[in-house]
């Protein structure tokens, strides 16, 4: 399988503040949703530094037979090997990420927050108007991609 971009990110080892300090530092923006995400008890930051390697295709590159849900997503990038990243992992690959071309949204993959649909879903990355994001948003469960929907996703098989 081929994919879009290829990262060895090491993260962790920092608290929330040290991330929102690092976000303005690099004038990193975010929308309220992304704020909701990031000051939620379902982000959690781990002590330790970890590495993970994550990979970014788009759908059409799971040979997903036309548009597809998230779970739908999600089961064929198991099929592959990869799975969904820890939800602070957007954040540290935000941080990593910063020459980004204008474009398409990155979604980055991760479990729902657990606090209903109404609640942002995730995060994605996005440069617009030469300016790096940091974003939520919200999906309902059946939201469905587009084939040319770009995605985050950690590779099992690195």
């Amino acid at each position: 399988m081929k994919f879009e971009k290829n990262w060895f990110l090491d993260w962790g080892g920092v608290d929330k503040n040290d991330l929102l300090y690092a976000l303005a530092k690099q004038k990193i923006a975010m929308n309220a949703f992304a704020t909701m995400l990031f000051m939620d008890d379902g982000l959690q930051t781990p002590g330790e530094r970890l590495a993970v390697n994550l990979v970014a295709l788009p759908l059409h590159a799971l040979e997903l037979q036309g548009p597809a849900t998230y779970a739908a997503i999600t089961k064929a990038a198991e099929g592959f090997g990869l799975s969904v990243c820890p939800l602070v992992v957007a954040v540290h690959l935000r941080l990593h990420y910063l020459d980004q071309h204008e474009g398409p949204m990155l979604t980055v993959s991760s479990a729902r927050p657990g606090r209903g649909e109404h609640f942002p879903r995730g995060f994605y990355l996005q440069n617009r108007d030469n300016h790096l994001w940091l974003r939520g948003y919200r999906a309902t469960d059946d939201w469905i991609w587009d084939q040319d929907s770009q995605f985050v996703f950690v590779n099992e098989r690195a």
